[in-house]
């Protein structure tokens, strides 16, 4: 049989590999099948591989399975090692390709160093970019695209996803976790770089026709901003995590004399976590006569210690065996960041990590400014003590009051499953799935706006 036949094409110039779609894959769940013709034939663009390496790939998963595998072709852009890890296929994946040149050169420092960089990204990135595009339209329309899916989780798929949908004159449904500017600093940008990401988001904003975003203050932001319905898309329970449900009990402590608080996933808020490890520093490691471990699930976290500390550092774990890890905890720390150059950030996106938590049925510890997105949702559903200040004595101070009265604790737990139950399950996942990217929405999102 030929390399082509069994679904396998590599492209010395692209680096290309097609992976086949498996019977399994196509045939989906009974009522996705049953409803195929509700969904267009849609180009998935990701800047990922989905799966359940982190959250954005856990949540990027869930989105897709809602959809008939036969009405999606998806393709990943991806950097070279993920390339070289999934050589030999992805059920998830139909097509990777390359991602090169994103992160900035700065050889000079001032000004003259950021017209460098940015003229270096202009020979360097942008001719990659433009493969990208003519693969991905080549794609398309082998495929048959009636519509274009974009994930705009990185410089790449941002850049991609108008080019893409325009040259194929569809439709564009356009998926937000994290704004342009956190991306922009992320990939180190000079000023132009950074306004031309900016140029080609707003292109994608204002091309697509739906909007799936983050959270309640983004959505009601892009809805104000660009116009367009949007549909927020929150991280379900996995079905992968089923005996860690939320109707499972909460498991009882091995050692009362001891407070854990959990902390699992990546850590974007470093300041606020830096001021929870010196204040935990200035009480000795002590809240409320107990002594303090902080449990840290996650692949990677850098610590300055000042003085002796008690840290549990488990690195990257599964999520069932991240979730045991952090059910065990008294409290889960949950932080947003307060520096003024992440202000969008900590506004519009909603953590996933959030999302993560709830199976565990633990109180959260909310540390996040006042303009924080997650202070909505925990007025509507209070989870565990807020603190709105950097210091992070108030938090503690809360923590250590919420200690002494048991019924506190009873009612965030109650909280954290009103919260799965109406808003963070994959029945509601699922319902935006279905109003951002079939056609049997089209309707309906049409009479709401």
């Amino acid at each position: 049989m030929a390399l082509h036949e069994a679904g396998i094409v590599f492209e010395r110039d692209a680096a290309r590999i097609c992976l086949p779609m498996t019977g399994a894959d196509v045939a989906g769940s009974d009522t996705c099948a049953a409803v195929s013709g509700d969904w267009p034939r849609t180009l998935v663009i990701l800047g990922g591989i989905p799966g359940e390496d982190g959250v954005g790939a856990i949540l990027e998963r869930q989105i897709l399975d809602v959809v008939p595998r036969d009405r999606i072709r998806i393709i990943a852009a991806v950097t070279r090692d993920v390339m070289a890890q999934h050589v030999a296929g992805h059920p998830r994946v139909d097509v990777l390709l390359p991602r090169r040149y994103e992160y900035a050169y700065h050889p000079l420092p001032g000004y003259v160093g950021e017209v460098f960089t940015h003229a270096a990204n202009l020979a360097t990135f942008r001719p990659c970019l433009r493969r990208l595009v003519g693969r991905c339209v080549d794609e398309g329309r082998a495929f048959g695209c009636e519509a274009v899916f974009a994930v705009l989780e990185n410089p790449t798929t941002i850049f991609l996803a108008a080019a893409v949908a325009r040259r194929l004159g569809v439709p564009l449904r356009s998926f937000v976790m994290d704004g342009p500017n956190l991306h922009a600093r992320d990939y180190s940008y000079d000023r132009f770089t950074a306004r031309a990401l900016r140029r080609a988001f707003d292109a994608a904003m204002r091309r697509s026709d739906r909007i799936g975003v983050a959270g309640e203050t983004m959505r009601d932001a892009y809805q104000r901003r660009y116009g367009k319905p949007a549909f927020i898309l929150r991280q379900g329970l996995p079905a992968v995590i089923a005996e860690h449900s939320v109707a499972a009990p909460v498991p009882a402590k091995v050692d009362s004399r001891v407070l854990h608080i959990g902390f699992a996933g990546s850590l974007t808020a470093v300041d606020a976590f830096e001021q929870l490890l010196q204040e935990l520093g200035r009480r000795a490691w002590r809240v409320g006569g107990r002594r303090v471990v902080l449990r840290v699930v996650g692949a990677y976290i850098k610590l300055v210690p000042h003085g002796p500390q008690h840290i549990e550092y488990y690195g990257w774990q599964s999520v069932p065996d991240m979730l045991a890890l952090m059910r065990e905890c008294d409290f889960l720390y949950l932080p947003q960041p307060f520096g003024e150059e992440l202000r969008e950030f900590s506004e519009l996106s909603f953590p996933n990590k959030l999302c993560t938590y709830v199976p565990a049925r633990r109180p959260l510890l909310l540390h996040a400014p006042p303009h924080a997105s997650l202070h909505a949702f925990f007025r509507e559903y209070p989870c565990g003590p807020v603190s709105d200040t950097l210091d992070a004595g108030k938090l503690l101070d809360q923590l250590e009051s919420t200690l002494r009265d048991g019924t506190r604790l009873d009612a965030y737990v109650e909280s954290i499953d009103k919260a799965h139950r109406e808003r963070l399950n994959d029945s509601a996942l699922a319902h935006a799935v279905r109003q951002l990217l079939s056609t049997g929405a089209v309707a309906s999102v049409a009479h709401a706006a």
